[in-house]
């Protein structure tokens, strides 16, 4: 029952269980289509509902008034809202004023998140100005190393040295792109015919001996200035018009390339 009056509660209606086709609130047969038997049971319902408050758990019958503290005057009055703080608007207003005449409050200074001493000038910033530049640096060094790729052993294909790189690079340094990509870039600048293709395939194929001479030209002297380290040599010179192509590519030694220059020597391949 409500502590106000002897009014049945929410809880008590809903707790009365009539069965289909009857009233819920008296138990009058009133057929399956209906709930109520009249206007009156239907409202004695609905008020019983607006009788209860919300609470954590839902609507619970409403609870005896509670007792709050002014904060102005200290008087215990009745709590009539929900964030009521004093006793009556004479307080309110009184409490108002006084903090008016305190002055605004003082504004906390803002530290740098990296020093902790100086202050942050800019206002939606957390560093200040010596650490910004530091503090930058820190966090794309973090970034980096979140999202570094893994490395793994690769052999270059114009030095043959072993390297730590990427799994789809080929190449060591930047010395042994320009010399793969030197040849070829020679002959787009001629507008003569391009094919893609590597020194070590053209070496491979020749046995690692050159076409001129016959001389043995080791792996192991790729790169080094000897006389019989391993070039690439076109049979047909670019600058007369020759082609960067499978055909027109021969292993030589140094000592073969150099005197040769742009003479044409030898016999152009096979395309196969």
């Amino acid at each position: 029952m409500n502590y106000r009056s002897n009014k049945p509660t929410f809880d008590d209606i809903n707790a009365r269980n009539y069965g289909p086709g009857r009233c819920r609130v008296c138990g009058v047969e009133v057929g399956k289509l209906k709930s109520y038997c009249s206007q009156d049971c239907r409202f004695e319902r609905e008020f019983a509902r607006r009788r209860m408050v919300r609470g954590q758990q839902g609507w619970v019958p409403d609870s005896p008034p509670q007792q709050i503290t002014c904060k102005f005057c200290g008087r215990e009055v009745k709590k009539k809202g929900v964030r009521q703080r004093y006793c009556s608007r004479q307080c309110a207003f009184q409490d108002l004023d006084w903090k008016k005449s305190c002055g605004p409050k003082p504004k906390e200074v803002q530290r740098c998140a990296r020093c902790n001493t100086e202050p942050v000038t800019r206002r939606s910033a957390k560093y200040c100005e010596a650490c910004r530049a530091a503090a930058y640096r820190e966090q794309m060094e973090r970034y980096n190393a979140a999202r570094r790729v893994v490395t793994i052993e690769r052999t270059c294909i114009v030095c043959q040295v072993v390297f730590l790189g990427r799994p789809r690079q080929r190449v060591c340094s930047a010395v042994c792109t320009r010399k793969l990509h030197h040849s070829a870039r020679r002959a787009r600048e001629r507008g003569v015919e391009v094919e893609r293709f590597s020194h070590i395939q053209i070496f491979a194929r020749d046995k690692w001996r050159c076409h001129i001479c016959g001389v043995k030209t080791p792996r192991e002297l790729r790169g080094v200035d000897a006389p019989n380290s391993p070039e690439l040599d076109h049979v047909v010179p670019l600058s007369r018009g020759g082609k960067h192509s499978w055909t027109n590519v021969k292993c030589a030694c140094r000592a073969c390339n150099q005197a040769k220059s742009n003479d044409v020597i030898g016999q152009l391949g096979l395309d196969i």
